[in-house]
């Protein structure tokens, strides 16, 4: 690997990925969890990512870093990237080009800050600050698709379109793993479970990474409920029936939990019929899911059969979901920051000393 190689970045609210540019997969993958004693430690790594999981106090609740895709904690998040060099990745970044992926509705301000952070402390050579759909679409080797980002604090579609990315398609979903989260801790409170910690929440999140799932017939489903018996990680013991299935079929019906708005399959469509005629087909024929809380079993064919009675008679409704789904925005980064195309995308240090108010 050569010494100015670039380093990519999918900066995710729920965990980090970090690696080098025309790598299959990233290097390190780690929670984005940065506790305060960072600060004061000579082993400041210890206190970051999922070294904090063991030392953590686990009767405390953990605030997040990143909501609906802004950066709430600026020192916090300084640190998980000085991370990412020092003991991650384990080299200087002043030689190395940063590819860092960012969600369609950041701020320019937040991206300016991300720069400013970059070049003025880190000492970076240049930057690209790249949407994370239209990496995880690259990550696909598609050129048209309609990616449906479903994130721990953000869920979104946007559209691709033979290269081109219609900004009118782009709509935020009503649902993301956070809210999946909470919606399964109010039916274990039902059961008994309260999650008033962190060690209950990594519980409520086992569960629903291990045993949740999508329904693809609700009505006959909530009528004839299956009981499924588990033990956690921690050994603790559930027998859960309609809870395992509820939490999730808010994708499809937001009602049933109170939320108000139109549902996935409703956005879905409305955000391929904002896009022009002749891209609609391919469009219908090319959703593609991404991001963790998209790995629910059975999300593609209930969205393929939810989707299709709303789209045009002739239009063929596919809904793609790759094993590496997780990941394909990094993965779709390191392809980017692979390309001759990367260094026309950049900004580089002397362009920000030039106008450190670059709009990106």
């Amino acid at each position: 690997m050569e010494e100015n190689t670039p380093i990519v970045i999918d900066n995710g609210a729920f965990k980090i990925k970090a690696g080098f540019a025309g790598d299959d997969a990233p290097r390190s993958i780690f929670r984005t969890i940065v506790l305060p004693e960072y600060k004061y430690s000579t082993q400041p790594q210890n206190f970051i990512g999922d070294s904090t999981l063991n030392k953590m106090n686990q009767n405390i609740l953990v605030s997040p870093m990143i909501e609906n895709g802004e950066i709430l904690d600026w020192d916090q998040m300084q640190a998980i990237w000085n991370h990412i060099f020092s003991y991650e990745l384990r080299v200087d970044p002043t030689q190395r080009p940063i590819c860092i992926s960012q969600q369609p509705f950041a701020s320019q301000k937040q991206k300016q800050k991300i720069a400013e952070i970059f070049f003025e402390v880190f000492k970076i050579p240049a930057i690209s600050i790249p949407i994370g759909s239209v990496l995880s679409i690259m990550g696909t080797g598609r050129t048209t698709a309609l990616a449906v980002e479903i994130g721990h604090d953000l869920s979104y579609c946007y559209a691709t379109y033979e290269g081109y990315h219609p900004r009118k398609s782009l709509i935020q979903l009503p649902i993301t793993g956070s809210i999946i989260d909470q919606l399964l801790t109010v039916h274990l409170q039902r059961n008994g479970f309260y999650a008033n910690s962190f060690a209950d929440q990594e519980i409520i999140r086992e569960i629903k990474e291990s045993h949740c799932y999508i329904s693809q017939n609700f009505t006959q489903e909530l009528r004839n409920p299956k009981q499924h018996n588990f033990k956690t990680s921690n050994n603790q013991q559930f027998s859960l029936i309609s809870e395992l299935f509820v939490s999730t079929e808010s994708f499809f019906n937001p009602n049933l939990v109170n939320l108000s708005g139109l549902s996935f399959q409703q956005l879905i469509n409305k955000a391929i019929m904002k896009c022009g005629m002749d891209a609609r087909k391919d469009l219908f024929s090319n959703i593609v899911l991404i991001g963790g809380s998209s790995m629910f079993p059975g999300l593609a064919d209930r969205l393929r059969s939810e989707i299709a009675p709303l789209a045009p008679p002739k239009a063929t409704v596919q809904v793609s979901a790759s094993p590496e789904r997780k990941l394909l925005e990094w993965i779709g980064g390191s392809i980017f920051a692979s390309l001759s195309l990367f260094s026309s995308q950049i900004l580089t240090r002397q362009q920000f000393e030039e106008n450190p108010n670059h709009n990106f």
